[in-house]
């Protein structure tokens, strides 16, 4: 779950990348080339434990559920 912060929306729980490719079912790389390039894009805010959906929206947009 998340917790709404004053820049997006912060991951109420620590999770790794290695976490999240778990859970995604897919790998470390593509994990960490895909958060990397959201970070740039200013779409997430991570640190080693945390993340922060800084535009939560445009998430949803490239899921293809909007």
């Amino acid at each position: 779950s998340g917790r709404k912060i004053d820049d997006g929306v912060e991951i109420g729980f620590p999770v790794t990348r290695a976490d999240i490719a778990e859970m995604t079912g897919t790998t470390l790389h593509t994990v960490s080339r895909l958060m990397s390039a959201w970070e740039r894009d200013g779409i997430v805010r991570s640190t080693r434990r945390h993340v922060v959906l800084t535009a939560p929206h445009r998430l949803v947009v490239l899921s293809g559920s909007a």
